[in-house]
């Protein structure tokens, strides 16, 4: 691995973040502290609190309260929509993948009844480390689905020595 610069990302504002280049793969990658979710400009906490808010008060309430300042309502609902499913499917895979999680309610109530009433999403990465690469965004780092014919990671080869799938 070596270097590959740094970028900054939206929130929190002014955090830097290195990126590392891996050769053998052919790809780039980001150190993230804990605090910051993958795949997304915001913090573990930042997604976890809007779920909650929704949870607690609606998804309209959520929407006014964390983007109350965008003028399209409809994009605001969305917003907050896309937070509550990352955190649901999150919960939802958690239940299925380790002994730990067997039988907890797939919501941020049921994670705190079952771990604890100050156990949050950056908790996660701690409790479920070596599994992280399996657990989609925002708290682990598997990557999203490849669009339709298109290919993700290091080429596989062939057969033709060339070690590129096209020869």
């Amino acid at each position: 691995m070596q270097g590959h610069g740094t970028y900054e990302r939206k929130r929190p504002a002014g955090m830097r973040i290195r990126r590392w280049y891996c050769r053998a793969c052919r790809i780039t990658f980001s150190a993230h502290p804990d605090c910051t979710a993958s795949r997304v400009s915001d913090t573990l906490e930042g997604i976890e609190a809007v779920a909650a808010h929704a949870a607690a008060y609606g998804m309209a309430a959520a929407a006014r309260m964390f983007r109350a300042s965008h003028a399209d309502p409809v994009s605001a609902w969305r917003f907050v929509r896309r937070r509550c499913d990352w955190v649901s499917d999150l919960l939802w895979i958690l239940r299925g993948l380790t002994e730990t999680f067997f039988g907890m309610e797939p919501t941020l109530a049921g994670l705190r009844v079952h771990l604890g009433p100050e156990v949050g999403l950056r908790d996660l990465r701690g409790v479920c480390s070596g599994d992280l690469p399996c657990l989609p965004h925002p708290v682990g780092f598997r990557p999203p689905p490849a669009p339709s014919g298109s290919q993700r990671g290091p080429p596989t080869g062939n057969g033709n020595g060339s070690g590129s799938p096209g020869g």
